[in-house]
């Protein structure tokens, strides 16, 4: 009887670990869904980011291509690391990384992205 019920106590924590994880996946692939699109930034509508669905990023200000990026999202973030955060990083054509941890994106049909700047600390909104 005691070997059936660590059988099913393991089987029990296995399938945990399972829902963790297919949880984390989806939600990351939420994530990169929502963030697609056009975003035009709260303190100056003339800057513009595009996120393209092959992972690219327009950065435009007054209407010209000032710079393009590559991004993802993950929870991992050069020397930043949390399970409970996603981050949103890119990487210049140089090969400079840039990271963001992501507050919110469109939360309740906001229409915002929310972003913390890993540099600085700044918030940035869409």
């Amino acid at each position: 009887m005691k070997y059936y019920s660590t059988i099913l106590n393991f089987s029990y924590f296995i399938f945990i670990i399972l829902l963790y994880f297919s949880f984390s996946t989806n939600f990351q692939q939420i994530l990169e869904q929502k963030v697609l699109g056009t975003w035009y930034s709260e303190g100056d509508r003339a800057t513009k980011w595009v996120y393209t669905s092959d992972k690219k990023l327009y950065q435009y200000a007054s209407g010209a291509l000032e710079s393009t990026y590559t991004y993802s999202i993950s929870h991992e973030c050069g020397d930043d690391s949390d399970q409970k955060f996603y981050f949103l990083k890119w990487i210049d054509e140089g090969g400079n990384e840039y990271c963001s941890e992501i507050n919110g994106v469109d939360e309740n049909n906001s229409g915002i992205l929310s972003l913390t700047s890993m540099e600085n600390g700044k918030i940035y909104l869409y």
